[in-house]
């Protein structure tokens, strides 16, 4: 299903307004509201009916999810046609700092993310507390905090600037590893349900404000290979937790040691520090639609101004309403039409004879 994931996500970037794009990507957070549901409720199924059950509905709901994924793909191929013979070697040479950072997180992070949410953790909360219940509550707990500030982080990325909020759920995600490192050394089931609380409020407040300055920093209509490769990165990232269980049970087999299970998710927020660390060299200023062209002298034959290629930063600001504006824009957009107006009338007589 995540074939189609880079073609949907560079669609909507395209059609979403600037203004909208951390809003738009916080309404993902309200699938948290499925995700937690079945979270919990599969704790409880399992130890009701049974893995086999649970098995079943579980390939339903697959089966259902691709047979939707089936009819929006005729939608998806009108809409965009991939274009196979990408400039892959030039599009790496003119990349912008706020994807190569993009980049960076979505390769530490979410093999951290694998690491926490998946198979390790589920192992790690059974063998401390010898029961599957308190597993779906765990991850229900992250999910039902996603979902309550999915909205208000997805507001914050377009009411401020973006790399201000990746910087404050930067300082949280910091906390949050502090937490989690405490919470697994510990043995501290409270509190482990406290770190996982945290960890849904850094997703719904990073998620949102991420995708729309990796949006801003990509030309529109040009956005198929750098969520190409975000979404291999992705998927490349999600082998570690899985990878991390088999390399796992391989040496421990059915006998798991519950101080195994700590090294490995201690080991897994130590991957993923790096990537939250790179939250803090994001910049508003960098992206592509933030940065003007600058404008040259006027030519000695035409005398008109001829647009260059270099950019420069744009001063930017944020109006009441959450519209993201540049100063330096309006202005000398305005005094660039006042000195082609006043050289076309000094030119005209030139012209007449």
């Amino acid at each position: 299903m995540r074939c189609s994931g880079p073609i949907r996500g560079s669609i909507l970037m395209d059609h979403v307004p600037k203004a909208w794009r951390g809003r738009w990507n916080a309404l993902e957070g309200l699938t948290m509201f499925c995700y937690s549901g079945s979270a919990m409720a599969g704790g409880f199924l399992i130890e009701r009916y049974g893995y086999r059950f649970c098995f079943f509905v579980t390939s339903l709901i697959f089966l259902a999810g691709l047979m939707l994924e089936l009819l929006l793909l005729p939608i998806i191929r009108n809409e965009r046609k991939l274009k196979v013979t990408t400039q892959v070697a030039t599009y790496f040479e003119r990349i912008e700092h706020n994807v190569w950072l993009a980049y960076v997180y979505t390769l530490f992070f979410w093999s951290c993310r694998s690491i926490l949410l998946d198979q390790v953790l589920a192992g790690y909360v059974f063998v401390l507390t010898g029961s599957n219940e308190p597993v779906g509550l765990v991850t229900g707990i992250n999910g039902l905090v996603r979902l309550f500030m999915a909205i208000p982080g997805g507001y914050a990325s377009d009411r401020f600037r973006r790399d201000t909020v990746l910087k404050a759920a930067g300082v949280l995600g910091l906390g949050c590893v502090a937490l989690s490192m405490t919470s697994y050394l510990m043995g501290h089931m409270p509190l482990l349900y406290v770190t996982y609380g945290c960890w849904g409020a850094y997703f719904a407040l990073q998620r949102p404000a991420l995708e729309a300055i990796f949006a801003d920093s990509v030309p529109q209509g040009e956005r198929e290979v750098p969520f190409t490769i975000r979404y291999m990165l992705m998927n490349l990232s999600g082998m570690v937790g899985p990878l991390a269980s088999v390399i796992f049970f391989l040496f421990y087999g059915d006998s798991w040691s519950l101080s195994g299970l700590q090294w490995v998710l201690c080991g897994g927020l130590v991957i993923g520090t790096p990537g939250i660390v790179s939250l803090f060299f994001f910049n508003d200023d960098l992206a592509y639609e933030n940065i003007k062209p600058a404008h040259q002298p006027s030519s000695p034959t035409t005398g008109l101004t001829t647009p260059s290629s270099r950019k420069v930063r744009a001063l930017s600001y944020v109006e009441d309403n959450g519209d993201f504006c540049q100063l330096e824009e309006i202005q000398d957009g305005h005094r660039s039409e006042q000195g082609e107006k006043t050289r076309l009338v000094v030119s005209s007589p030139g012209l007449l004879s």
